[in-house]
């Protein structure tokens, strides 16, 4: 984490942020006509027939990654289309080559999230086109928001059947009640970078014994960091 952190701010120094942006979403674009060919030329590959059957990985290897990195794709190229008006036919292209990614990956969260984006964008540009319609769609939002937030409150099932998943999350909740269990155990400093999920017969087996089935990791990143570093860890990177 610390590398990568590094490396965002040797490139953010050396590049403009129109340009980086730009550069994101053609390097992108290029990993969804990648992920394309992949799947249509070499489906062995390139489309899941184990876990998850017909869901597109790509050139990646599980549904989510495609899914989660084709959701950056699809915010890098609508920016990319808002920032560069004389090439925004080819970045908003590249945007529905990627939304069509996450919808061949059937990641719930992916779909979500580049939902959520579109919402944001929209409801930005709204408000630069002046002082009524500002109002108008800061109203809005607020109904829409306050709307949403009921019916998670009283009704979460609707909003879960309406992405295609049940109340655990496609048993998620399950993982991250046994992973707290396991984290509670060495809760300061963690287990190590990786360490939690790599000794099978460490507190992972009390993990998967608990959800019955050999889980990969906990699907969460604060959990998958202060199960390694621990809550000083997780408090460090939260600051």
């Amino acid at each position: 984490m610390l590398y990568w952190l590094a490396f965002a701010f040797v490139v953010a120094a050396r590049f403009s942020w129109p340009l980086l942006i730009k550069l994101i979403a053609i390097a992108y674009f290029v990993l969804a006509v990648g992920s394309y060919v992949f799947a249509l030329a070499w489906p062995q590959f390139g489309i899941m027939d184990r876990e998850h059957i017909g869901a597109w990985s790509g050139v990646w290897t599980h549904k989510n990654q495609t899914g989660g990195h084709m959701t950056i794709a699809f915010v890098a190229s609508l920016a990319a289309a808002w920032l560069y008006p004389r090439e925004r036919r080819f970045f908003l292209f590249a945007a529905v080559a990627a939304i069509g990614l996450v919808l061949l990956s059937r990641s719930a969260t992916a779909l979500v999230s580049s939902a959520l984006v579109l919402g944001v964008l929209g409801f930005i540009a709204l408000l630069r086109s002046g002082l009524v319609i500002a109002i108008l769609a800061a109203v809005a939002a607020t109904v829409i928001g306050l709307a949403i937030g009921g019916v998670l409150l009283l009704a979460p099932e609707l909003l879960f059947s309406a992405i295609g998943r049940d109340m655990t999350v496609t048993g998620r909740t399950d993982i991250w009640h046994h992973s707290v269990t396991a984290i509670q155990a060495q809760p300061w400093l963690g287990y190590g970078y990786g360490a939690l999920w790599e000794d099978e017969t460490g507190p992972v087996w009390w993990v998967r014994a608990g959800v019955g089935w050999k889980a990969p990791s906990s699907p969460n990143g604060w959990l998958e960091l202060t199960g390694g570093l621990g809550l000083v860890g997780a408090a460090s990177f939260a600051i």
